[in-house]
């Protein structure tokens, strides 16, 4: 009878498991190729404007890392980078302010062992100036949206190749 008050509407939602989900249900990952242990010790920066894409990433990366820092402008994060030595750092190129590449040029002049560190961040690879810019800096990127596994991904094949060239 409708509008009694013991009537009512059935809702059905299927949702889909994040990988921190996954874990906690001891099923395994879909495709996790990788073993991302080789970032366990690690400390972090996210540099990007936009504050859901920082907690995003961070969410993500934080259950495999040792620290994670953010900045939402390139101005806090060169003060945090020449605070501290990250063992990596996650740069958005495209920031109001003092973009990307203008905070890659910083860490290039004054902690230039750092610049390797970078992995770009960004929807931008568009743009010949950009897609350029990369190029030029031989660091790694990932174009926007990335999922969890390409990020961590790019993050532990960084640690691969520096793990090789220490050894060789």
């Amino acid at each position: 009878m409708a509008g009694s008050p013991s009537s009512g509407t059935v809702f059905t939602i299927t949702l889909i498991l994040s990988d921190v989900d996954m874990k906690k249900t001891n099923l395994p990952a879909v495709s996790e190729a990788m073993d991302y242990k080789s970032l366990s010790g690690k400390n972090i920066i996210i540099v990007d404007d936009e504050e859901g894409v920082v907690k995003a990433v961070k969410d993500s990366v934080g259950p495999h890392v040792l620290s994670v820092e953010t900045a939402l402008t390139g101005a806090d994060a060169v003060a945090a980078i020449m605070d501290r030595d990250f063992d990596l750092i996650l740069l958005d190129i495209k920031m109001p302010g003092m973009s990307g590449m203008e905070v890659f040029k910083c860490i290039s002049d004054i902690k230039p062992y750092l610049a390797d560190r970078v992995i770009f961040v960004t929807g931008d690879t568009e743009s010949e100036s950009t897609d350029s810019f990369i190029k030029i800096t031989g660091c790694r990127h990932l174009s926007k949206p990335f999922t969890t596994k390409a990020l961590l991904d790019s993050m532990c094949e960084y640690e691969m190749e520096t793990m090789e060239k220490e050894a060789g």
